[in-house]
């Protein structure tokens, strides 16, 4: 039986150049889900529903699941990231992914309202260029003129 006097540092040493450094991507230990974000542009784990940009509603999302933090990648690019919540069917949002779709509903109002209005009378375009050209709350004034046809669908305004 050979015996070995050297101290563990002086094994250390001889041994030091023959290994090899260390991976320098860490291990992902994340579990990993296919899931379908909802038409709310939500997924779900463990209960609770976290939100992703709102022109992901429908698609198939790839979530790793960290023990404190999700992520939500679609085609390989990170889309969304939550802090994890253990709690039990809690809605989880961050405020930007719905603003997209936010303006995109404002902005179809605001033409609703501009056509229905347009759609008045003859002169309506007219009308409409100049409360725009006074610089004036054209909304403002839009809504008021056609709640008065609404109450007066038989009067001609102008």
């Amino acid at each position: 039986m050979a015996r070995h006097d050297n101290a563990p540092c002086d094994l250390f040493i001889e041994e030091k150049p023959h290994l090899r450094p260390l991976n320098s991507n860490p291990y992902d230990y994340a579990r990993t889900l296919s899931l379908v974000a909802n038409s709310q542009f939500r997924f779900t784990v463990d209960t609770n529903h976290y939100s992703v940009p709102a022109d992901y509603a429908h698609r198939r999302l790839t979530i790793k699941a960290h023990p404190d933090r999700l992520c939500a990648y679609y085609d390989g690019q990170l889309i969304a990231r939550h802090v994890r919540c253990y709690d039990r069917h809690q809605d989880i949002e961050q405020p930007d992914h719905a603003k997209v779709l936010l303006n995109q509903r404002q902005h179809a109002r605001e033409q609703r309202l501009v056509m229905n209005f347009l759609a008045l009378s003859p002169h309506a375009p007219a009308f409409y260029e100049g409360l725009q050209h006074k610089q004036l709350n054209t909304r403002h004034h839009l809504r008021l003129i056609l709640a008065l046809a609404e109450i007066y669908p038989s009067c001609v305004f102008w």
